[in-house]
């Protein structure tokens, strides 16, 4: 059995599998070694781990983790991926963008995928059908737009997002609300467009944050997965294990 560990900036996400089949998923907003002793007596058979994430520091169940399995890996560009990579700069390239796309790869085998992650920032990253990643976009997400505006003008409010049907702001919080998600929900459907002109027939894979905001709201049909990354780290980890 496998343990995944997805750490974020605010939340820990971490998943137990059987090869490709997860048996648990759960969300912590606080991570101890407690957290892992359980799991790990709830699933004695967990003999594999990797662990990534977005901070700097390793935490303190590192160490803990390191010694209770037979293989523990941090995600790194080091590590053997079932797929090339064409990044010019792979040291760079953020963990849970190479993890989603092997997600995408591992759950659309010879297929072009446009990988959409809508989070604090949205990503857009190609994937070939010859399992080649071309490499990728990245814009400011739905809240850091909201606050750009606010921080970087002198008198513009800073707006919580809000799901409207209006096309025009008639109050200033109303443009800069309607603003932000139209802006970003037509360089979501250009994005599409433009990439669907390139490369034909392509799986739209949309995760992240606000993903269920924006597969409600676009013309394109899109498939949203909002364990692609996590299920690409465990194809990862399982890839290690056959190497």
């Amino acid at each position: 059995m496998n343990l995944v560990i997805d750490q974020g900036n605010s939340r820990c996400k971490v998943a137990v599998y059987q090869q490709e089949e997860m048996l648990k998923c759960q969300i912590l907003t606080r991570v101890d070694e407690n957290s892992f002793i359980a799991l790990l007596n709830e699933f004695p058979g967990i003999d594999a781990c990797i662990f990534s994430s977005v901070r700097g520091e390793n935490p303190g169940y590192i160490e803990l983790l390191g010694k209770s399995v037979n293989l523990f890996l941090e995600m790194n560009h080091e590590l053997r991926f079932p797929l090339k990579i064409a990044y010019q700069t792979p040291d760079t390239l953020g963990k849970d963008r190479l993890a989603g796309i092997v997600g995408a790869h591992t759950k659309f085998p010879k297929q072009n995928v446009l990988l959409i992650d809508a989070g604090s920032a949205i990503t857009f990253d190609i994937l070939t059908d010859q399992g080649v990643y071309l490499g990728g976009n990245i814009s400011p997400g739905l809240e850091m737009r909201y606050r750009a505006l606010h921080h970087f003008t002198g008198r513009l409010p800073l707006v919580k997002h809000e799901e409207t049907d209006l096309d025009l702001g008639k109050s200033t919080n109303q443009a800069i609300n309607i603003g932000v998600l139209q802006g970003m929900l037509y360089e979501i459907d250009g994005y599409i467009t433009r990439w669907q002109k390139i490369h034909g027939n392509m799986k739209i894979i949309l995760t992240g944050g606000d993903a269920n905001f924006f597969e409600k709201n676009l013309k394109n049909g899109i498939f949203v997965d909002l364990n692609i990354v996590i299920n690409g780290l465990n194809s990862i980890l399982n890839f290690n294990v056959q190497e």
